[in-house]
């Protein structure tokens, strides 16, 4: 599993020294008195999560992701999120659909079975957060910027956001849908 498994990739960050990654716990701000969480590696909830896309003529999600986080709302300089999309689990409700995604014209998933997330920087927004990342999509790497809500009850917390990129940008040249692709996620976390 993740937590016990993770393989740090090279172009992945590396947790922080002080980083603890036996246990995943709620910390007291000493200053502001305010819990926040500090997650040390630990595994999305599988079945829970909801990663979709849409444009026009096509749209679907994808039933596969793993990955590490770590957000503290008090010190976002020592947060870090990391998400892995498995390319073969896109699902569009239909079998040939599917297998069309997959091919070289759109996600070519033989050859670049994962798509990439890595974040780089955190800011508090008005809204919410936003997360200053990198996106590789068929060994495309494009920086993006990503705003998202948090929510946390006792030792859970959900990531709520959503994106739109252009997929001539990273190579999805299939002709017949919208140049702009819309993603939105929900990820739920297993503190």
């Amino acid at each position: 599993t993740w937590g016990k498994n993770i393989r740090w990739q090279d172009n992945w960050r590396r947790p922080p020294r002080h980083w603890d990654r036996k246990t995943s716990r709620v910390e007291r701000n000493k200053n502001s008195g305010s819990d926040v969480f500090a997650w040390n590696c630990r595994k999305i909830i599988e079945g829970k999560y909801i990663v979709k896309f849409s444009a026009t003529e096509a749209e679907g999600t994808f039933k596969k992701i793993s990955g590490a986080i770590h957000f503290n709302e008090i010190d976002l300089q020592e947060s870090f999120i990391n998400i892995s999309i498995d390319v073969n689990s896109i699902e569009t409700g239909n079998k040939t659909k599917n297998e069309h995604a997959k091919e070289s014209s759109w996600l070519d998933a033989t050859a670049y079975p994962i798509i990439n997330f890595t974040s780089s920087q955190f800011n508090k927004t008005s809204n919410g957060f936003e997360a200053k990342s990198k996106l590789t999509i068929k060994n495309v790497t494009k920086e993006i910027t990503v705003p998202f809500s948090f929510t946390k009850k006792k030792n859970r917390g959900v990531f709520k956001g959503k994106f739109e990129i252009n997929r001539k940008e990273f190579s999805i040249e299939e002709d017949g849908i919208g140049e702009i692709l819309k993603i939105e996620f929900t990820i739920p976390v297993n503190g």
